[in-house]
Parts: structure tokens; sequence; C-alpha cells
């Protein structure tokens, strides 16, 4: 059942975050045996380091403080929704098989590929998938605070808690093999919160739904990156539908979300003729980039981003 494929999941994550935060509290053990260090431009920030005259790491902070991140959720729903749907509600293969499919990179079974691919999708406002993801969030934010605490007489540690991947999305997909929601081995996986590449042909308002149903309060942080079409948000009407969805989304949890008013053939214009788009400027995660000065990889990267309409 899919109980005993999360039981399972949430065991292995359970392994590898004791294992992290065990090989944190030694670093940190080790770094404060040692002599202080000079206080970083963070530090200034802090509470403790400037009082003390110790920096962060050799304890100038009273809360060992360790950043955890929560990478490529949409990749990690859809997956979970596919084998749902595929394995257990359309018994269409059995675990054992779509794994078989999935060490094959799908080699001889593209048929299987398409039904995963058509599987329900996070970022369309599904209440069974955003259901799902909601669950699979809620009970790894309790394993964190289990594991953060754990240990007799084991120092606390304060998980920061992030959803994101910023760039990594793409190093960690050339390091991942095909996945039950029917991607192949190699390629990227999601991008910080946002829906998998192709699945938000909901609209912009759907996306923003799903996002909302997480427990987006148990988070300090979530990079959200929209390419929008500016067709769609043209003129007061369209200025003041996005600036609704917006707020909408903010006063339900909302973190925060990053906006590229650009097409995709402004976007295919640009690399084509960059002398006359010097002024192009796209968002990347939590900074923006002048987009001719980009890398044709990076470039390739913004275009691969859905460009949303306004519904």
């Amino acid at each position: 059942s899919l109980d005993e494929v999360l039981s399972a999941f949430y065991a292995a994550y359970r392994r590898h975050l004791a294992a992290e935060v065990a090989a944190f509290r030694e670093w940190c053990a080790a770094a404060r045996a040692a002599a202080p260090g000079l206080l970083a431009v963070d530090d200034l920030f802090l509470r403790g380091p400037s009082e003390r005259g110790c920096d962060k790491r050799h304890g100038g902070v009273e809360h060992l403080t360790m950043v955890t991140t929560f990478g490529s959720v949409a990749t990690l729903i859809d997956s979970l929704a596919a084998i749902d749907e595929v394995v257990f509600r359309q018994d269409r293969v059995s675990l054992p098989g779509l794994l078989a499919a999935l060490r094959q990179d799908f080699a001889g079974a593209e048929a299987l590929r398409q039904h995963c691919r058509r599987a329900p999708k996070f970022g369309c406002h599904d209440a069974r998938v955003d259901a799902l993801g909601a669950r699979v969030l809620g009970a790894l934010h309790d394993i964190l605070d289990e594991i953060a605490a754990a240990g007799p007489g084991a120092e606390a540690v304060l998980l920061f808690r992030s959803l994101e991947t910023d760039t990594t999305h793409l190093s960690s997909g050339r390091q991942t093999g095909a996945t039950p929601d029917g991607r192949h081995a190699g390629e990227p996986l999601s991008e910080n919160s946002s829906p998998s590449r192709g699945v938000a042909g909901a609209g912009l308002t759907a996306i923003l739904q799903s996002l909302s149903s997480l427990p987006l309060d148990r988070c300090h942080s979530g990079a959200l990156n929209l390419r929008l079409s500016p067709a769609a948000f043209r003129g007061e009407r369209g200025r003041r539908a996005l600036a609704d969805a917006l707020w909408t989304y903010f006063e339900g949890g909302g973190l925060q979300a990053q906006l590229s008013m650009v097409d995709t053939a402004t976007l295919r214009a640009a690399q084509a003729c960059p002398e006359a788009h010097r002024d192009l400027m796209v968002r990347i995660t939590g900074y923006s980039a002048a987009f001719v000065d980009m890398t044709p990889a990076a470039q390739d990267e913004i275009i691969r981003r859905d460009e949303l309409a306004g519904h």
C-alpha cells in the first residue's frame, strides 16, 4: 500500500537526517574546542557573538543552527502520487515492476512512463495530490523535530528549514535515476518549490493554491520562481489580478514569489541578438541577473520554466 511505501521512505529519511545531525554536532564540538575565530559579517546579526567576543562556530551563540532544505518537493510529491495512481489505484504495474523499469530508465517501458506522466501532478490544485503533499511534508517536519532534540544529553540543534534548490536541481538531477513521475534519469528535478516542468497548465492560481496547502508555517523560507506571460497581465486589470493572486497566496501562508515577466519569444530573441536586449533582467533564486550575460545553459534553464497565463 502507499502507507507502506511512505513508512519505508520516512525510515530512510530519519536514518539519513540522524547521521547528518550527529556529524554536525561533532563538527560543532570540535570547532568549539578550538581557538575562537574572527567574527564573520553574519555574526554581527546574531545575539551573542559580539557580546561574547566569539564567533558562532566557537560558542558565540546559545544554540547550534543547521540549515536543512526540502529540495525539489514537486518531484517528490509527483512521484508518490504516480505510485499511488499507477501501482495501487490503476493496478497497471506492481511496485517491484515499477522499480525495475526505473532502474532501466524506462527502457522498453515507454507506455508505463506515459501512464506515470499522466498521473495527477502537484501544482494543478488537485485535492488528492495537494493532501498527499501536505501529509508527506508534515511528516518530514515531525522527523526534523524529533531528530533535532534526540540523544541523551545531546545539545539541541535548531534546524532552519527551507523549500529551495537554488540551481542544485540541475546537478542533483544529473545524479538521480529515473523517478516514478515519468522523469528520465539525468533530467533536472523540480526547481525550488515550483511545480515540475510542463505540468502548470492549470495556471498561476492553481500553483499558488497547491503551495498554500503545504505546511508552510513550519518553514523559514521557500523560493518560488514564476515566469509570467506579459500579455496575460497587461494593463491595470492584469496588474490587479496579479496583485490579488499574490496577496491571497501570502495571506494563506505563502513564503515568497520571484517573478520574471517575460515570454519565451523574447528570451529566444535575446539569445539570438543579445545587444538588443541588454536591459532584460530575470530572477534566478533570490537575486536578479542580466539574461544576456548568463551562460547559454543558464539561459536555457530560464526558458525551461513554464510560461504562466493569468488564470
